[in-house]
């Protein structure tokens, strides 16, 4: 008659007995944590004689490692990759192999394509991701996973906003504030700086120009305007810029005109030439303007007082001219005017002679009395 005891030792050398092991079978229990050896003692009894003898052993192998770890948690800009991971190495049995993974909410994982290395460098994110590396133990055929503390990387995603819309001045003149039509919102808490630019690539910044909105100089050449947003969190900060905005300068260059002249009363004057206008946004006209006032009021001269030179009618008295040059954008009209020439008309009283009279021959007349001349000249 056979029974059995099972023994087991965690050296190979001494053995303990297993309680309740008295099985032809045994299986042993979960959770080992170091290699095992196992062997069976066999009692054979024949009446009153027993006899004992022991199988060879078996030895459990327990794949004891460490995962190793990875770091560290980190906050960057949206679109801008991570700074590499460090690693510490898997240590302990086996021959370590690994796969990092990868997740958008922090539960569920997926393994990263070729990424099977100790450490790992991230391309660009967009959104927040967390990482963790699965580390395998191989002996023989079996193999061990376990795996790493996670790495979780806060990525910084904002909207810069929108600020105000385009808009047409004339030279000289001063835009509208410039407002935001939809607030920053995302991640961080936001500080604001405005800067222009003239050709709608190269931007500086406006000194003094931090609030959420911004009330632009006087200006005299197109300019584009944007906002630049910086979202700071972690003590990290991200910059952004709204789409720019672009004023119009609508700046004329109206010319000269010549043709001072003095004439007398009743004259016509000389053609009143003028060099060409310019202007940003052509089409423009022009509108020739007089005054007898010394420029203290202005008129515009008939419809034929349109084109580049004028040609005045007779004239009876000091006439002041200019040229308008008249540019219309969108609904927004501007007008720069020429320097100015004065037609000066000499008018005068020749005075008088007085008076008839009758003589005899040969006698002498009376003398004859005079107006002196008044007037110009």
């Amino acid at each position: 008659t056979f029974t059995y005891e099972w023994k087991m030792s965690t050296n190979g050398i001494t053995y303990t007995p297993i309680p309740s092991s008295d099985v032809e079978i045994y299986t042993p229990p979960a959770g080992l944590t170091a290699d095992t050896w196992f062997k069976r003692s066999v009692t054979s009894t024949d009446g009153i004689a027993s006899c004992v003898l022991e199988t060879n052993h078996i030895k459990v192998t327990v794949i004891n490692f460490s995962p190793g770890s990875i770091a560290s948690d980190q906050t960057i800009c949206e679109g801008t990759a991570p700074a590499p991971f460090t690693s510490v190495a898997a240590s302990g049995d086996g021959s370590m192999t690994y796969q990092w993974q990868i997740s958008t909410d922090g539960l569920d994982f997926t393994d990263i394509s070729l990424a099977t290395g100790p450490t790992y460098a991230s391309p660009a994110l967009t959104a927040d991701t967390w990482f963790r590396r699965i580390s395998t133990a191989t002996i023989d055929t079996k193999s061990c996973s376990e795996l790493t503390n996670e790495v979780f990387v806060n990525v910084i995603t904002f909207d810069p906003g929108k600020i105000g819309s385009n808009q047409t001045i004339c030279q000289g003149e001063t835009p509208a504030p410039l407002e935001e039509t939809d607030p920053a919102s995302g991640d961080g808490t936001f500080t604001y700086l405005w800067q222009s630019s003239h050709d709608g690539t190269n931007f500086n910044n406006i000194t003094g120009a931090t609030d959420v909105n911004y009330a632009p100089e006087p200006l005299t050449q197109t300019t584009w305007f944007r906002r630049e947003v910086t979202a700071t969190l972690n003590g990290r900060a991200c910059r952004l810029y709204t789409d720019p905005v672009i004023v119009r300068v609508n700046r004329i260059t109206p010319g000269t005109i010549t043709g001072t002249q003095t004439i007398c009363e009743g004259d016509t004057p000389a053609e009143i030439t003028g060099t060409d206008a310019t202007t940003v946004f052509p089409p423009f006209i022009y509108q020739w303007q007089e005054s007898t006032n010394e420029g203290m009021s202005w008129d515009d001269v008939p419809a034929d007082g349109n084109d580049r030179d004028y040609s005045p009618p007779q004239l009876y008295a000091d006439t002041w001219y200019r040229r308008l040059v008249i540019s219309t954008v969108g609904t927004t009209t501007c007008m720069e005017e020429t320097n100015v020439v004065r037609v000066t008309v000499i008018n005068f009283d020749p005075g008088a002679i007085e008076e008839d009279q009758v003589i005899c021959e040969n006698t002498p007349a009376a003398l004859i009395t005079s107006i002196t001349p008044t007037g110009d000249g």
